[in-house]
């Protein structure tokens, strides 16, 4: 019964996130729109939200962005989906 209370309150939200994502990509690039994803997905998560946790979360968020652009970028050095940001 607790998967049935999760599904508006989490589990939709999050797939809205993940097809949004989708859907910006070629219009924002990679890496814009998996930030605004995960800024989206950890605001859903979070307990509260106030100045502190926004602040907070996008800068873990952009710090994984930053990881995945070295990572798949200059360390592997794939193509993705280019947009207005890198």
């Amino acid at each position: 019964m607790k998967i049935i209370k999760l599904l508006p309150g989490i589990v939709l939200p999050i797939i809205v996130a993940l097809l949004a994502c989708w859907a910006l990509m070629p219009a924002l690039g990679f890496f814009a729109s998996i930030f605004l994803m995960l800024m989206a997905i950890s605001l859903i998560m979070a307990e509260g939200w106030t100045a502190r946790t926004v602040g907070r979360q996008a800068a873990l968020n952009l710090a994984f962005t930053a990881c995945l652009y070295v990572v798949f970028v200059v360390l592997l050095q794939m193509v993705t989906p280019s947009g207005l940001i890198i």
